[in-house]
């Protein structure tokens, strides 16, 4: 994406239906493409056409931060390094 364009960031319930579609319904070792395909598919095609472009934007770069996270998690699982954080009570 060019720098230059607007990006309205997701906040709120549709961030974490974004996150939430990505955690069940796509592997982590899927490709961008597909994570981002099946999260559209879910999302109806009058709801996306509604949408101005800067927040469609802002879905693309949630999909593509979101499921690099959940990539970068499951690689730090399967070879041994994830790390322990302390939870402070």
């Amino acid at each position: 994406m060019k720098a230059k364009r607007k990006i309205e960031k997701l906040i709120g319930r549709n961030e974490a239906i974004v996150k939430q579609i990505l955690g069940r319904e796509v592997h982590c070792g899927a490709s961008y493409l597909t994570a981002a395909r099946a999260v559209f598919a879910k999302i109806k095609r009058e709801t996306r056409r509604a949408c101005p472009r800067p927040l469609r934007r802002g879905l693309v770069q949630c999909i593509l931060k979101t499921h690099r996270q959940n990539k970068e998690l499951y690689q730090d699982v399967m070879s041994g390094n994830l790390k322990r954080k302390r939870v402070r009570q």
